[in-house]
């Protein structure tokens, strides 16, 4: 479970990303980016990554979000906090962990606080007590338990411009129980890292690119290369024992890429039949399409851009790690209404298959419509909360008569004609009641 508070328009919300697909919806200016940007900063920081690497859009930072750092706070100058809940293997047995990290950017970039507890120990696997004076570069102190009896436990100076958890290996030396707090660090990390925002820009994708380019990257721009190194086959001359084993990864390759091939076929009315690739001398490569016209290939320069983009969130289902959490905004963007079914398919298939954890966001009421009844479990709203003059998510079955809403009609009938927001007004349930106490009346 994900927790915000005071993160940009967030006063205090929390998102579980523990089902295969979350599907996160809501008007424009609504706090969907914001989610993704929460999630993507909380993995950033926990793999060690220095504060003043994080920029605003545009400025070349090792993470990007939109109005930089600075602008993370609701308010401007408060620290605002990102919290992770969840149950993690600890010395023999699952535990419910808490994890928590407080930023401030305002003329001091710097953690203010964090800390890593164990829902039924009293004592933080450790936790900050102060944060010197002095500027960005001042340390911070941490208090860790080492294990020991007593409650005065051992502090140490840690880097306040990156989190304790990527500095724990450092200064918890005096611990009885170093490996298992190292490995529950370690877990803790595996999960927080594991998420992969996909951000595919069309235009990257359409002209040749290094052979060797066979990780997709957050843009997509080498979707070529990484769908020709599906459809390679194991080199001859390896040694015999490894043969076996590379011509089984070989030939999961290439289920993968058969895969995409179906599915992104049935998405143009030209009729594509199979990959095919160019290559160069040089190393280089890009994709094409062949047709049933002889000798012509369309290459990914003729290609449309809800055609590349479809194509390469077809490539990162099949192609990220098992177990990862994939994080594709708009995901739907630029494919027809009657072709929405594709994505939704292959995400209910992969999803299941690969174990990943998707969340993903549209405006699309198509896409709505075409969920499968187990994904629309994950659907999620992002909604103005007048009490607090904040936004909020709220979970579909945490809907007011949520049954009842999903009775009158598709969710993205019902998102259109505005249905949502009735049951999430003010008061809709004592009005529902007064309702039905009125036509009680009636028949007496």
């Amino acid at each position: 479970m994900f927790k915000f508070q005071n993160f940009k328009g967030f006063e205090a919300a929390k998102l579980n990303l523990e089902k295969p697909l979350t599907v996160l919806i809501g008007p424009n200016g609504s706090g969907k980016s914001n989610t993704i940007e929460a999630v993507e900063l909380l993995s950033f920081l926990v793999r060690g990554q220095p504060l003043h690497e994080v920029t605003d859009l545009g400025r070349g930072g090792s993470l990007e979000v939109r109005g930089g750092l600075s602008a993370c706070a609701r308010v401007k100058g408060n620290p605002f906090e990102i919290s992770f809940d969840a149950k993690l293997p600890f010395e023999g047995a699952q535990r419910e962990i808490s994890y928590s990290i407080k930023v401030v950017a305002a003329e001091e970039m710097r953690i203010v606080s964090e800390a890593l507890r164990v829902r039924d120990r009293d004592i933080p696997i450790f936790e900050t007590t102060s944060s010197a004076s002095g500027g960005a570069s001042a340390d911070n102190e941490v208090r860790y338990d080492n294990f020991a009896r007593g409650r005065n436990k051992p502090t140490a100076p840690v880097a306040a411009d990156r989190s304790v958890l990527s500095q724990y290996a450092r200064f918890a030396t005096d611990n009885r129980k170093l490996s298992p707090c190292l490995e529950l660090i370690g877990t803790l990390a595996k999960v927080l890292e594991a998420a992969f925002v996909f951000d595919p820009i069309p235009k990257l994708m359409r002209g040749y690119e290094r052979l060797s380019e066979t990780v997709l990257a957050r843009n997509g721009f080498n979707v070529s290369p990484v769908l020709f190194n599906l459809s390679r086959r194991p080199m001859v001359f390896m040694n015999k024992e490894r043969v076996a084993e590379a011509r089984a990864i070989a030939a999961e390759k290439n289920k993968s890429l058969a895969r995409i091939r179906d599915r992104i076929c049935q998405l143009p009315d030209e009729p594509f039949q199979d990959f095919d690739f160019i290559r160069t001398r040089s190393g280089d490569v890009m994709l094409g399409f062949k047709t049933p016209e002889p000798h012509r290939l369309v290459d990914a320069r003729l290609l449309s851009d809800g055609t590349l983009r479809t194509l390469a969130i077809l490539t990162a289902l099949e192609t990220v790690a098992v177990g990862s959490r994939i994080v594709i905004e708009e995901f739907d963007n630029g494919v027809h209404p009657s072709r929405v079914r594709i994505l939704t398919e292959a995400l209910a298939d992969c999803c299941k298959r690969r174990q990943l954890r998707a969340l993903v966001t549209t405006h699309n009421p198509a896409t709505l419509n075409e969920l499968l009844p187990e994904q629309i479990e994950g659907v999620v709203f992002s909604v103005w909360a007048q009490n607090t003059q904040s936004f909020n998510l709220v979970e579909l079955s945490e809907l007011p008569r949520h049954v009842e809403f999903m009775e009158r009609g598709r969710l993205g009938d019902l998102v259109t004609r505005r249905i949502v927001e009735q049951y999430l007004a003010p008061g809709f349930t004592d009005s529902q009641t007064d309702k039905a106490l009125a036509w009680l009346e009636t028949l007496r």
